[in-house]
């Protein structure tokens, strides 16, 4: 079989999914404005006019729909529907009525716990579930944290899902490659709708989801070999770098972490004159020239995987901290 013919099947499911969700965000839209879900502008938001939310029920739709029917089909996903189900479920009712911190957080424990608990990975040590949970868990609240410009959660999503898709697919886990492919698809759906210009924010329950759905794939294609670990962290690690490194900043300066604020590096980009569209790209830019050459080092030499996740990371690292100096020097710049 050609790799033309066995990617066609994976790639039509893709295109689908996109078509579905498409109409699908179209009726969410319809429905955000009936019920009044809508965003208010404020001083820590990045958004000017009133905006419905909640578009991230499409694309999430139609990702549990394949997770079904994979389920249906024997796969042994039960845990990932049940989790990714409880995750989305929970933000789409934060979404309308808006919930306690404590309450959010032992939702996606749970929905990490029944993941990885019905997996019945072989790879998968006590210790091994404990670390994946923690992982899962802020995943999917980085990526809820990181869901404050237009297209950057969503886009950024796709690339990850794309760079998933393909391991999986060389690795031979076509199973994993197409559910990949298949959120890949659905989530650009959702992205003509909200980027570069917002008509709808995909809201709790898209961004919570994309992020537990992420790190879900991630022990989806874990082979149990330690050195492969960084290979299918590098798809994530520009929006990790970010979320991680404000988190440690915050907590390292005695401030609350845990409350709403602006000091992501996204943020203070946008504060400092760069368009929506500008920083998105900035992230993907990432992904491709520093994320996706260390990746393939790690892939083809696996004794230089960590050093090449650490080198990927110090690059990230001061990347940060020089956006933000850049970003500072351009707020002092303009005129008041």
């Amino acid at each position: 079989m050609t790799m033309s013919n066995a990617l066609s099947a994976p790639l039509t499911a893709s295109a689908m999914a996109f078509l579905v969700s498409s109409l699908l965000t179209a009726g969410v839209l319809n429905y955000a404005r009936r019920v009044h879900l809508v965003d208010q502008p404020g001083y820590r938001r990045s958004h000017m006019l009133p905006t419905p939310r909640g578009g991230g029920l499409a694309f999430v739709v139609v990702q549990l729909c394949f997770v079904v029917w994979a389920v249906i089909q024997g796969s042994p996903w039960l845990g990932l529907l049940l989790g990714l189900g409880a995750v989305a479920f929970i933000g789409f009712v934060d979404d309308h009525h808006p919930l306690t911190a404590r309450l959010r957080l032992l939702v996606h424990l749970l929905g990490a716990g029944l993941t990885l608990g019905l997996l019945g990975s072989p790879w998968l040590s006590l210790t091994c579930v404990a670390v994946a949970v923690v992982w899962i868990v802020a995943m999917t609240n980085a990526w809820n944290f990181m869901d404050g410009i237009n297209g950057i959660a969503s886009v950024n999503a796709m690339v990850a899902f794309l760079a998933y898709g393909l391991v999986g697919w060389i690795d031979g886990r076509t199973d994993v490659s197409t559910l990949s492919l298949i959120a890949l698809g659905a989530t650009a759906g959702f992205v003509p709708f909200n980027f570069p210009r917002a008509q709808l924010f995909m809201g709790d329950v898209g961004s919570g989801s994309l992020g537990f759905l992420l790190a879900a794939n991630v022990f989806l294609l874990w082979n149990g070999d330690v050195s492969s670990v960084p290979v299918l962290l590098f798809p994530v690690l520009g929006m990790v770098a970010d979320a991680g490194l404000t988190l440690a900043f915050r907590v390292l300066s005695g401030r609350r972490w845990y409350v709403a604020h602006r000091e992501h590096l996204y943020q203070w980009m946008v504060r400092s004159g760069y368009s929506h569209a500008q920083v998105v790209m900035a992230f993907v830019g990432f992904s491709l020239v520093v994320a996706l050459p260390h990746m393939l080092v790690a892939w083809h030499i696996p004794s230089l995987s960590f050093p090449a996740l650490i080198s990927a990371m110090l690059i990230a690292s001061g990347l940060w901290f020089g956006g933000k100096r850049h970003c500072l020097a351009r707020l002092r710049c303009r005129p008041t």
